[in-house]
């Protein structure tokens, strides 16, 4: 979702970007450096603007040695912005461009359509068998169990060979109890060019849905063929734009973005049939 606001920022000037190794190649279009998240504050410290898209406490307390702190006033943070963009009714990715527009102190653009285009050879690794009717599963749970679908297994049966399954670094467990063919953790740019490849995809709404997303996008390809399964989350404020939507049930608690539910999340409980029939007539 940050990738347009960060195209913003790395057009105005040199840019550092903290991110978790495995998905550092998402930023190799920038020209950016990127450093790992555990260096966040030390970066943070000797620059004279963190502009700071993770809307957490932690985050701002990190990049308190900043001399700029450009962020939204998000999980009780605000005393430590020096500069804060007022939260509004909208997707998150146009928030983070925002953000990216105050820092740099021009007009915000929009609405915000994130794509990240294929570049030759980023399919290199993947297996030549693949189906030709692949339809990609992306059932990542790592962000939150509260946005993990309960029919992925159901769906994966219904689908048969079609299905292939996927995901990084914490979705061994949901990867293990679907049924289906699963591939190791690609390299990111590989999952976007299979992403691009499939006939469709399907995902909760987390970051790999997101990307599948962008990379169709970025090889015109019909990103309403990405879809996404919906339990605690808005897709208006954070599913991957254009993409076709399958909410589940939603309770008087909806939406809801904590991490869990003492509830049973019955949110979580979308049925799998008018999925899997729509996935057929493709």
């Amino acid at each position: 979702m940050a990738l347009p606001a960060l195209r913003r920022l790395a057009q105005a000037g040199p840019l550092v970007v903290a991110a978790p190794p495995w998905g550092a190649s998402l930023y190799r279009e920038l020209g950016v450096s990127v450093v790992d998240r555990a260096r966040f504050s030390e970066v943070a410290a000797g620059s004279g603007l963190a502009v700071l898209f993770k809307p957490s406490f932690r985050a701002a307390w990190q990049a308190r040695g900043a001399r700029r702190r450009v962020g939204l006033p998000t999980d009780h943070r605000r005393l430590l912005l020096s500069q804060v963009v007022a939260l509004r009714d909208e997707h998150r990715a146009d928030s983070l461009l925002r953000v990216a527009a105050v820092a740099l102190g021009e007009g915000v653009p929009g609405p915000a359509r994130p794509a990240y285009p294929p570049q030759p050879g980023d399919d290199a690794g993947l297996p030549e068998d693949l189906p030709e009717d692949l339809v990609l599963l992306l059932p990542g749970t790592a962000s939150a169990a509260t946005v993990a679908w309960r029919g992925w297994a159901e769906l994966a049966r219904s689908l048969g060979a079609r299905a292939v399954a996927t995901g990084g670094p914490g979705d061994e467990e949901i990867l293990g109890s679907l049924g289906c063919r699963v591939l190791p953790p690609p390299r990111l740019e590989a999952l976007a060019a299979l992403a691009v490849r499939a006939t469709a995809v399907v995902g909760n709404d987390s970051g790999l849905p997101h990307l599948a997303a962008a990379a169709r996008r970025g090889a015109g390809r019909p990103v309403s063929q990405v879809h996404v399964v919906y339990a605690s989350t808005d897709p208006a404020r954070t599913g991957p734009p254009e993409t076709t939507a399958w909410p589940g049930p939603r309770p008087p608690c909806w939406p809801c973005y904590a991490k869990r539910c003492s509830i049973g999340a019955p949110c979580r409980d979308a049925a799998a049939g008018p999925l899997a029939a729509a996935l057929a007539r493709l």
